[in-house]
């Protein structure tokens, strides 16, 4: 089976604007970054990831799920531990509209 999605170069998003009457807990909601779980065992599955020569500790990291941003985190677990990952730049792809592409740094302090 194979997939064709074009792929959108205007990787920065508008940021949302958040209407001045919600409930500051809602607000707090809408503006805070988020952890995102993905399982080792399904690596090929639900997401790939790529790490590139140049840059040590730089990965890309493709798939997709709604909701994700820039900012975010991305925790990659296995059997006995994690690694967290913090998303530095997403790309989105144009005709499937949750699918992506992330450039993530390790984070140290686990």
């Amino acid at each position: 089976m194979s997939v064709f999605a074009e792929f959108k170069q205007a990787s920065v998003l508008e940021p949302m604007a958040i209407p001045s009457g919600l409930p500051s807990k809602l607000r707090g909601w809408l503006q805070r970054s988020k952890t995102h779980h993905y399982h080792a065992s399904n690596v090929g599955l639900d997401y790939s990831l790529d790490t590139s020569a140049d840059e040590f500790q730089e990965i890309q990291m493709t798939s997709q799920k709604a909701g994700v941003k820039k900012d975010d985190c991305i925790t990659i677990h296995n059997a006995s531990e994690y690694t967290t990952y913090k998303i530095v730049d997403i790309d989105f792809y144009s005709n499937v509209s949750d699918m992506w592409v992330a450039k993530l740094v390790v984070l140290t302090d686990q």
